[in-house]
């Protein structure tokens, strides 16, 4: 089955050594270990996990280069897309954040078992965390994967960045309407869309699109909106 995962990253463009398969190896194994005790995800089989969630994750890796980079996954759930670009890059800076203290504890765990090092897990609302001078306007990139739609994601992820930063959206391939709603949310953001690629997942039929957001401006200060808003209120 693993060797779906090295041919898979070899059709992306990705080589690995015998230490990183080793790692996503037991990456498998701790998901489904913890899945047993809670959601952490709906993929639970190895096949499955490896396309849907390695792949899928360092499929941006075709479009954006990660190496060396100061990145914040937000709304990373069980560390995706996260944590398998920190296996492929180990020399990112990365930073995790999601609002479940449950499945930052495990995704702590998770990264103890791998030993992975230059990382930080954050339990915290993305509205409040996105005001933090520790977090405000300091990162490369920004990664988020299946978490709202176009204008709110904007809204979530661009006051992470420096300028000329970085966000990466992972989506379903129908989207025309959500980029045709955002205009509001780019203007107010101070960003603007560069990159719109569509893949299809190698092994699968499965086509994700990759969009990348360039910050080209300083965000306003009010935003994001107080937790809640970003998702009730679109701009």
């Amino acid at each position: 089955m693993i060797n779906i995962l090295i041919e898979g990253l070899k059709e992306l463009g990705i080589t690995v050594d015998n230490s990183q398969i080793e790692l996503f190896k037991i990456y498998i194994s701790e998901i489904i270990k913890w899945n047993m005790e809670i959601n952490l995800t709906s993929i639970d089989n190895e096949k499955d996990i490896i396309i849907k969630h390695f792949l899928d994750s360092i499929s941006s890796a075709k479009f954006v280069i990660y190496s060396n980079k100061k990145v914040i996954d937000i709304g990373t759930g069980g560390g995706f897309p996260g944590l398998p670009l920190k296996i492929v890059f180990p020399d990112i800076d990365m930073t995790f954040l999601d609002s479940s203290k449950k499945k930052m504890k495990v995704l702590e765990s998770i990264c103890k078992s791998l030993d992975i090092k230059g990382i930080k897990i954050l339990s915290e609302n993305i509205e409040t965390i996105a005001h933090n001078v520790n977090y405000r306007g300091i990162y490369d990139i920004v990664v988020c994967r299946a978490l709202a739609n176009l204008s709110t994601l904007l809204e979530y992820g661009i006051p992470f960045l420096k300028e000329n930063g970085k966000m990466v959206i992972y989506k379903g391939p129908n989207i025309s309407e959500e980029v045709d709603n955002s205009s509001m949310a780019l203007d107010k953001m101070s960003a603007r869309i560069v990159e719109n690629h569509e893949i299809i997942l190698p092994f699968s039929d499965y086509k994700r699109k990759i969009m990348a957001v360039e910050k080209i401006g300083k965000t306003n200060d009010k935003y994001p909106r107080r937790t809640g808003m970003p998702k009730k209120r679109p701009l």
